[in-house]
C-alpha cells in the first residue's frame, strides 16, 4: 500500500484531497523533454519536435525517443528515476497545500512505516 492510500484508509485525508495532491505533485515533477536536453541526449529543437510528434500520436515522449534512437532504454530509465527523485513526496505536497500539518504528516509517516514493517514481518513469518 502506498502512503497516500494509507492516508485515505486511515481517515487522515479524503480521496478528493489525495487526488488533488497527486495532481499537484505531478505538476512538480521535472519535464522529461527538458531533462533529455539537460543531459545532452538531444537539442531543444529535437526534443520539441519529438514532443510534438508524441503528443500528436498520443504516445509517451520517452517511448518515441527510444523508438527514434535518441535515447536508450537504460537512459530512459535513468531519466524517469531522476524525475521521480526530485519530485516531493505526497506528504510534503499535502503539507504545502495545507491539507496536513507537518506534525500530522510526521505522525502518519511513523504509523505507515510501523504498518509496513508489521506486514513485512507477517509475510516473512508465513513463508
Amino acid at each position: 500500500m502506498r502512503f497516500g492510500e494509507f492516508l485515505v484508509r486511515s481517515g487522515a485525508v479524503t480521496a478528493d484531497a489525495l487526488l488533488k495532491g497527486l495532481a499537484d505533485q505531478r505538476g512538480m515533477r521535472p519535464f522529461v523533454p527538458s531533462l533529455v536536453v539537460e543531459e545532452g541526449y538531444m537539442t531543444a529543437d529535437e526534443a520539441l519536435s519529438l514532443l510534438n510528434w508524441a503528443e500528436d500520436t498520443g504516445r509517451d515522449f520517452l517511448d518515441v525517443a527510444m523508438e527514434g534512437g535518441a535515447v536508450s532504454r537504460q537512459q530512459a530509465e535513468v531519466l524517469t528515476a531522476r524525475a521521480r527523485q526530485v519530485t516531493p513526496p505526497i506528504g510534503q505536497v499535502l503539507v504545502a497545500t495545507g491539507v496536513l500539518t507537518p506534525e500530522q504528516n510526521s505522525i502518519h509517516i511513523q504509523e505507515y512505516l510501523k504498518q509496513q514493517r508489521a506486514e513485512l514481518n507477517d509475510s516473512v513469518n508465513r513463508n
